[in-house]
């Protein structure tokens, strides 16, 4: 994968520095050379291999997907709720409303 395409993360693909992909629902741009070296889960923005590239993260507005809920939009910030773990709140198309992590919802566009 040497182009400037992005992609899901796939931990059987081989990435050169400078390859793009979407990890949990947030971008990473790798920092060298690396195969089965997953970016970094949330609040982490950098590892050894990875690093975020803030132009592409989740945002207040984006369009967004989740596996049950269907399409929907982020209306809220990424707050942390009773139980610890960070949230977005999501309008679904629906026309419901939902709290989501941000590993469970697939960026589609701004």
């Amino acid at each position: 994968m040497e182009n400037e395409e992005i992609s899901f993360y796939n931990i059987e693909t081989t990435y050169f520095e400078n390859n793009k992909v979407v990890f949990r629902g947030r971008m990473f741009k790798a920092k060298k050379y690396t195969v089965a070296n997953h970016p970094p889960f949330y609040p982490v923005e950098e590892n050894e291999f990875w690093i975020i590239d803030h132009g592409y993260a989740l945002q207040i507005g984006d369009r967004v997907s989740h596996y049950s809920y269907g399409k929907g939009v982020i209306l809220g910030n990424y707050h942390k709720r009773l139980d610890g773990k960070y949230y977005w709140h999501v309008q679904y198309y629906n026309g419901t409303y939902g709290y989501n992590q941000e590993n469970s919802l697939t960026y589609i566009s701004r």
